[in-house]
């Protein structure tokens, strides 16, 4: 532990506070979040009963006023966004559909529509400039399982919408079971068969699956589902007028954590759509990915940032110029819920490289107009915000054109400035996921289900 006296300086004691998410909820990190982007293995949580760990918290005095336009909306973020935009999306994606007499041939049609706008716009391909398109398949099930078009069929959108707007002809008003688990199963091979082990299509891979209820026949869909996403194929759920909850129960169990929604929704257009967004943004190998959980609304967040531990200790002007090699920079700790998940993920998560720490290097830094700015990617740089967790005896008047976060005491980490040029310790990286607006990003932990 690092003890510093400053001179001159007033201590002053600060409340403990707990930084708030978007719209004045509370921000909380979950046990899903601790995946590790080697693995992507994700347990199966209910959104009913999610658990919550310990949570480290620093303490963050307030930050100086700012002025209109001295800030950006980086600076008070948890985090950088994922490029959200349908026709940017490259995706290996199989839509799944319940056809059994629970949904009706009503049903059939309206999830038919849901889907168009979920996809529109989506680039629909079987080849196009590099792998920034789109292959989707189309299953429907009840107690067996019929493809109307796999991986490989469809060559552009107009094909897929007319097979969705026909899909009335597949309708089984008999056939009271939904067999969830074969339906995943028929899946699991298409993608095993098309598109798992294919080194020329180096994409990720999701399934968007409707069901309005459950009958457990011969394969178990909560074990085949977890054999899916620990392949790293993004599970997104949708319950279609599940009045006794039996289906809404098992997708939440086989569904990507917070990824079940309910077609009647106001929004389920939109979370479908940000269910793919999420399913399109990446991180490369040996990296943890941010996420944020809204616990009023029990909604993820995906980031498009990837912190990795850097063991090898340095100065922060050359473990900067370190993270730049990666297409990354030194971590930026813009909010709570960031410096939380960097804690209980890459720091004391199932990753041990710095665990042992008692100081690491940070990406805040005094620029060339000698203000403090976080890295950003690309060579760029924003301007520090809000959230300023200052040590006792430091504030963003010290002296020092670096700043590292110290470990005081145990859970308790606050900031403190330093030389670039001087204190060699270890430190997180922040890399740029891979996600819909590709530019030149890191797939290597994509390939052969290498995450």
């Amino acid at each position: 532990m690092h003890i510093i006296l400053s001179l001159f300086c007033i201590v002053f004691l600060i409340n403990n506070i707990s930084a708030d998410c978007p719209n004045g909820t509370i921000c909380q990190i979950d046990s899903t979040l601790f995946d590790l982007s080697s693995t992507q293995e994700q347990d199966i949580v209910s959104t009913n009963n999610p658990s919550t760990p310990a949570v480290v918290i620093t303490t963050a005095q307030p930050g100086p006023s700012t002025t209109p336009g001295s800030t950006t909306s980086l600076s008070n973020s948890d985090g950088t966004p994922c490029n959200c935009n349908n026709s940017g999306l490259w995706l290996d994606l199989l839509l799944v559909i319940d056809r059994s007499a629970g949904v009706g041939v009503d049903g059939l049609t309206e999830i038919a529509g849901q889907l168009a706008a979920a996809l529109n716009n989506v680039p629909i391909a079987q080849k196009a400039q590099n792998d920034f398109y789109t292959r989707v398949g189309l299953l429907v099930y009840s107690s067996d399982v019929q493809v109307i078009g796999d991986l490989t069929h469809y060559t552009n959108s107009d094909g897929l919408l007319n097979d969705l707007f026909s899909l009335t002809q597949y309708y089984k008003p008999s056939d009271r079971i939904a067999d969830i688990g074969k339906a995943l199963k028929t899946a699991q091979t298409i993608f095993q068969t098309q598109s798992l082990n294919i080194t020329s299509r180096n994409v990720p891979k999701a399934v968007v699956l409707y069901a309005s209820s459950y009958n457990k026949i011969n394969d178990d869909p909560v074990t085949i589902a977890s054999q899916m996403n620990n392949s790293n194929i993004f599970i997104i759920t949708i319950n279609y007028h599940d009045n006794s909850g039996v289906a809404t129960d098992l997708l939440n169990q086989i569904s990507t954590p917070y990824m079940n929604f309910s077609s009647d929704a106001n929004d389920a257009v939109a979370e479908i759509s940000q269910g793919l967004c999420y399913a399109n943004c990446l991180c490369p190998f040996g990296s943890y990915q941010l996420k944020t959980l809204n616990t009023t609304s029990y909604q993820q967040t995906y980031y498009a940032d990837c912190l990795q531990p850097i063991g090898a200790g340095t100065f922060p002007k050359f473990a900067e110029k370190v993270c730049e090699a990666r297409n990354g920079t030194l971590v930026s700790l813009t909010s709570q819920a960031k410096t939380d998940f960097m804690f209980n993920v890459a720091v004391y998560g199932t990753d041990k490289t710095v665990s042992s720490s008692n100081s690491l290097h940070i990406g805040l830094h005094r620029n060339t107009q000698s203000q403090w700015a976080w890295y950003g990617y690309g060579q760029t740089e924003y301007p520090l915000g809000n959230f300023q967790p200052w040590a006792p005896g430091f504030n963003n008047n010290s002296a020092g054109d670096a700043v590292y976060i110290d470990k005081l005491g145990p859970g308790n980490w606050q900031w403190m400035t330093g030389s670039s040029s001087s204190n060699p310790f270890q430190y997180i990286c922040q890399i740029r996921a891979c996600d819909s607006a590709p530019t030149n990003c890191d797939r290597s932990g994509w390939l052969n289900n290498g995450q």
